[in-house]
C-alpha cells in the first residue's frame, strides 16, 4: 500500500509555527494538553505529555485506517459478487495488515523517542534560544558548583581550612580558589593549592535571559524571560494541533462508517441477483454511491493532511533553532520527537488518499459495467416485445380462420334446426328428402 499509500521536536520550534497552527483549529483544547503537578505543588505544563496527546490520537487514526481498509476489501468482494467488476479489475486491492504493524511499529518507536526526550530538555531547548549573546554573557561555576551534593567538593581537592570551601568556589564568577589535595597517604595530601576553575572545566558560559514586552503580560506587568512566554506560544500551538487531529479522527470516523453503509447496501443487491430477484432495467446506482464515498474519504484525507502540514512546519522550523552551537546537545535531542510523527502523518495521509482513489476507479467500473447491463436488460425487453408483436399477428389471423369456421357452422346448424322443424312432406325435394 505503500506505493499508496506527527509533533513537537523542540519547544523553541513551535514558537515559530504558532501562526500556522492558528490556521489548522479554532483555539486551544479546553484544558491545555500536558498540565501537571511539580513536586512544589505548582501547576507546569510537561511538553513530553502534549507529545504524548498527539501519539495518541496518531494511534486513533491507525486504528481508523485499519478498518477503513478491512471495509474496503468488503466493498470490493461485493462488487464482484454483484457483477459490477470482475476479479483482479482493482490489482492493488489486497490485505494490508503488514503495511499497518509497521506503522504501529512506528508508532511505537515514536513514544520510544517521546519518553527520551525529558522535559528538562524542552526547557533547555528554550532557555538557550532566548538567552542574549555578547557582554550579557558570562562565565560561572555556579552550575558546578550546584551539581554537588550537600558538603561535597571537587574529586581530589578538600577544603582549605576545616570544612570551610574558599568563598571564591562557587561565587558564580568563575575565578582562582584555594584547596587541599585530597590524597590519602600520598606524597602531596593535605597539600595547599590554587586552583583556576576555568582549567579545570568547572565553569561554563551563561547568558542572561532575553526578557519579553511585559504589556503582553497584563496592564503595567512587569516583563517575563522569553523563554517562558515561547513555551506557552509553544503550548498553545500543541493544543491547536491536537485539536486538528481530533478533528481528523471525526472525519475518519465519519468516513469508516460511510463505507459500512455502502458495505451493507452492496451486499443486499449481490444477495438479491444471486437469487434472480432482478427484472427491472433500472440500475443499481452502485457508480454514483462509490463515487460519493470516495468525496467523504477525501474529505478524511484532507483533515489529516492539515495535521502533516503543520507538523511538516515545525520539523523545518526546529532545525535552525536546535542546531545552533550555544544551544548544544538538550536542544538538539529535542529535535528528535518531531521526526517520527510527521513520517506517520504522511502515510496515514497518503493511505487514505489511495482509498479515495481506489473507490473512484471502482465507481468508473461500475459505471460502465452497469451501462452495459442496461443496454442488454433493454434489447432483451425490446426483442421479447417483437416475439410478443409477432405471435401476436400469428394468433389473430388463427382467430380469423376460427370465427369463419364458427360462421360457417353456425349457418349449417340453422339449416340443420330448420329442416328439423319443417314436416316431412313439407320438406325440399320430397319425395327425395
Amino acid at each position: 500500500m505503500w506505493g499508496r499509500i506527527g509533533f513537537l521536536a523542540s519547544c523553541s520550534a513551535m514558537a515559530l509555527v504558532v501562526t500556522v497552527s492558528t490556521s489548522v483549529a479554532q483555539g486551544p483544547a479546553q484544558g491545555g494538553c500536558g498540565e501537571t503537578v511539580n513536586a512544589q505543588g505548582e501547576t507546569e505544563t510537561s511538553i513530553q505529555l502534549c507529545m504524548g496527546g498527539l501519539l495518541d490520537e496518531q494511534e486513533i487514526m491507525i486504528d481508523a485506517l485499519e478498518t477503513m481498509e478491512v471495509e474496503m476489501r468488503a466493498i470490493h468482494a461485493q462488487l464482484v459478487r454483484g457483477k459490477l467488476m470482475i476479479p483482479g479489475q482493482l490489482r492493488l486491492m489486497r490485505n494490508d495488515t503488514e503495511d499497518i504493524q509497521m506503522l504501529r511499529d512506528q508508532l511505537d518507536r515514536g513514544r520510544q523517542d517521546n519518553l527520551a526526550v525529558e522535559d528538562a530538555d524542552y526547557d533547555g531547548a528554550f532557555e538557550m534560544a532566548d538567552q542574549k549573546k555578547g557582554k550579557d554573557c558570562k562565565f560561572s561555576d555556579r552550575v558546578f558548583f550546584e551539581s554537588l551534593e550537600e558538603g561535597e567538593f571537587p574529586p581530589g581537592l578538600k577544603p582549605f581550612s576545616g570544612n570551610s570551601f574558599d568563598m571564591k568556589f562557587g561565587d558564580g564568577k568563575c575565578n582562582v580558589f584555594k584547596a587541599r589535595i585530597d590524597d590519602p597517604n600520598g606524597p602531596d595530601d593535605n597539600e595547599m593549592v590554587r586552583v583556576n576553575e576555568r582549567t579545570e572545566n568547572m565553569c561554563e558560559r551563561v547568558c542572561e535571559d532575553r526578557m519579553g514586552n511585559g504589556s503582553a503580560s497584563g496592564f503595567a506587568a512587569p516583563p517575563r524571560p522569553r523563554k517562558e512566554e515561547r513555551k506557552e506560544r509553544a503550548v498553545f500551538a500543541m493544543n491547536d494541533n491536537i485539536d486538528a487531529a481530533v478533528r481528523a479522527n471525526e472525519q475518519l470516523k465519519t468516513g469508516v462508517a460511510r463505507m459500512s453503509l455502502v458495505k451493507r447496501q452492496l451486499t443486499r443487491f449481490a444477495s438479491r441477483k444471486a437469487s434472480g430477484d432482478e427484472d427491472s432495467c433500472e440500475p443499481f446506482d452502485a457508480a454514483r454511491i462509490l463515487d460519493e464515498l470516495a468525496s467523504v474519504v477525501g474529505l478524511a484525507k484532507n483533515a489529516v493532511g492539515i495535521v502533516t502540514a503543520s507538523l511538516e512546519l515545525v520539523k523545518e522550523s526546529v532545525r535552525p533553532a536546535t542546531k545552533q552551537d550555544a544551544v548544544g546537545a538538550n536542544a538538539s535531542v529535542a529535535e528528535t520527537g518531531i521526526s517520527v510523527p510527521v513520517g506517520i502523518s504522511k502515510l496515514i495521509e497518503q493511505a487514505i488518499g489511495f482509498d479515495e482513489q481506489l473507490l473512484k476507479v471502482a465507481a468508473l467500473i461500475a459505471g460502465r459495467v452497469q451501462d452495459v447491463a442496461q443496454a442488454l436488460c433493454v434489447q432483451r425487453v425490446d426483442t421479447g416485445v417483437a416475439d410478443l408483436q409477432v405471435k401476436a399477428g400469428e394468433t389473430s389471423a388463427m382467430l380469423e380462420a376460427l370465427d369463419t369456421k364458427v360462421d360457417n357452422l353456425s349457418a349449417r346448424l340453422d339449416e340443420a334446426i330448420l329442416l328439423l322443424l319443417t314436416p316431412h312432406g313439407q320438406r325440399p325435394g320430397f319425395p327425395n328428402n
